[in-house]
């Protein structure tokens, strides 16, 4: 036999018990999360694309015929007429940098890798409390999974919803979807800070994760490898963070909201002022009365305060009453002072930058305030349990 044409594989032993590990790994990440684990798409080195199995002992099959080689399970199932899904399942892909292999090793890329990923574990961990994850080393580089207990499509949070209109989808296939759709993307970017692939720009429909204790044959630096868990995730529930783990204790949802204004900006701006009916909807909806953000900037509240400076005072600024930036700025900070007068902002939360950006993206947007109506229905509770509509209302009636 030409030892040339041995598949480099083929020399590879596979042990079909950790190979199993790993699809029950994956499969009882599905479960928990709250997925239907069947039917869901899967890939491997005997087939072009990806097709459907329907049990455990069809997806067996399906790595064993393909002797392990390229195994990949869908993050998500198939979506279904009328079937929303939730973005709770994220991939941080993260690569070895090419330079580093070329002008030193592998080994020595590998170790720079290692350190980045610990950083990011390390912030997930301090910043936004997500202390349950797994890492794969898939031979390229390492993969991070982070499972979410998100309870609701994304379309339903009332915080996103209001911009669902605004958006179109990139997919034609779930346009119902396009929010929760858009948080992968988004937060591959923001938990991993920027560092993982940027090639890569996941949806429902093309995330797909690579097995632990199958051949990764599309190996981009020398040899091919087995796919192996270098951190195992927690199988308890009460480890996975849900929204409420999550919001508004930190930023990540508020700078969703950012990314999303921005997203539904470039639709908006061709189509807002195209036709008679926006444009009279414009006029209308900037000569509503906003007596009430004069009332609430007067007010120094502890609760509530990011949503307050990004989703009311900073379009208001810029969008009814029209100031000039730098005076915006001041303006809004004089009212960010009344707030820490009362509750210091975390010594981590930049208030003047977050300020300047805010601004930045209402000028952008050109989004008005909510309604005092509507922000009856946001049902934002301040400490003392007090609604921060009844506040306003009551100061507003003294």
């Amino acid at each position: 036999m030409n030892i040339t044409n041995i598949d480099p594989a083929d020399t590879i032993h596979i042990d079909k018990d950790k190979a199993i590990d790993g699809i029950n790994s994956l499969i009882s990440m599905f479960e928990i999360i709250g997925q239907p684990i069947f039917p869901r798409n899967i890939m491997t080195a005997e087939y072009s694309g990806f097709f459907t199995v329907h049990d455990i002992g069809q997806l067996f099959d399906a790595f064993e015929r393909a002797s392990f080689k390229d195994c990949r399970i869908s993050a998500y199932p198939q979506a279904k007429e009328n079937n929303m899904l939730i973005p709770n399942l994220l991939l941080l892909d993260l690569d070895y940098d090419h330079r580093l292999i070329t002008d030193n090793s592998k080994e020595y890329a590998d170790q720079i890798l290692r350190t980045k990923v610990n950083k990011i574990l390390k912030r997930l961990q301090l910043t936004y409390h997500i202390s349950n994850f797994m890492v794969m080393r898939t031979g390229n580089g390492r993969h991070i999974l982070l499972p979410f207990l998100f309870d609701t499509p994304f379309e339903y949070v009332e915080e996103f919803s209001m911009y669902l209109p605004l958006m179109r989808s990139k997919s034609k296939k779930n346009v119902s979807n396009i929010i929760s759709e858009e948080f992968l993307p988004f937060a591959k970017k923001y938990l991993s800070n920027n560092q993982a692939d940027l090639g890569n720009h996941p949806n429902f429909a093309s995330l797909f994760l690579r097995v632990p204790g199958t051949i990764n044959m599309k190996m981009k630096y020398g040899t091919i490898e087995i796919v192996k868990i270098e951190h195992e995730w927690s199988y308890e529930s009460d480890t996975i963070p849900g929204f409420g783990d999550l919001h508004p204790d930190t930023d990540i949802f508020y700078d969703f909201m950012h990314h999303l204004a921005l997203a539904a900006g470039n639709y908006q701006t061709k189509n807002r002022f195209g036709g008679a009916t926006n444009s009279t909807t414009r006029k209308k909806n900037t000569s509503r009365s906003y007596n009430w953000v004069e009332v609430l900037w007067d007010t120094g509240v502890s609760d509530c305060r990011k949503r307050i400076l990004w989703l009311i005072l900073t379009p208001y600024a810029i969008n009814v009453k029209k100031m000039l930036h730098q005076d915006a700025f001041i303006w809004v900070k004089q009212w960010a002072d009344r707030c820490d007068s009362i509750t210091k902002f975390d010594p981590n939360y930049n208030i003047e930058e977050k300020i300047d950006y805010y601004l930045n993206v209402a000028k952008d947007t050109g989004y008005l305030p909510p309604s005092l109506e509507k922000l009856a229905t946001y049902q934002w509770k301040l400490t003392d349990g007090i609604d921060l509509y009844d506040l306003i209302k009551n100061k507003m009636n003294s």
